[in-house]
């Protein structure tokens, strides 16, 4: 039955020119995926940081990408430099990741307390057959 439908689905949305993929479990890599859902939770938490404090932020978190220090690493004088909580920090962090302000390495675990690898490959580009609007 569920077969029948995918045919039908992708018949009707043919016909209007849209493609239809089929995705399974191990169609995305789970690391990118585990580290684009950490980044979605953290992105409805406000920060009392302004715009301008946020920017300054992720310029010193852009500064330890390839290096052998980790956004932890910066936690303390971070938190002294903008007068803000941890989780201030980490929001600013975790939101500059998912907004492409840090362009770091996706298809490694993201974590506050590990270095950061630059992006190697783009998630979008290796990915983007999936979200073209035409076959072409």
């Amino acid at each position: 039955m569920a077969e029948a439908r995918l045919r039908i689905e992708m018949e009707c949305y043919a016909q209007a020119g849209i493609p239809t993929h089929r995705v399974t479990g191990i169609t995305f890599d789970k690391v990118l995926v585990a580290n684009l859902r950490m980044c979605a939770a953290w992105l409805s938490r406000p920060t009392k940081l302004n715009l301008a404090s946020q920017n300054e932020m992720i310029r010193c978190y852009r500064k330890i990408i390839d290096t052998e220090y980790s956004p932890l690493d910066l936690l303390e004088e971070l938190m002294c430099r903008f007068n803000c909580l941890r989780q201030d920090c980490l929001t600013v962090f975790y939101q500059a990741v998912w907004y492409r302000q840090l362009q770091i390495n996706l298809f490694r675990a993201v974590l506050f307390d590990a270095p950061m690898q630059s992006e190697k490959e783009a998630w979008y580009v290796k990915y983007a057959q999936f979200f073209s609007r035409s076959e072409k």
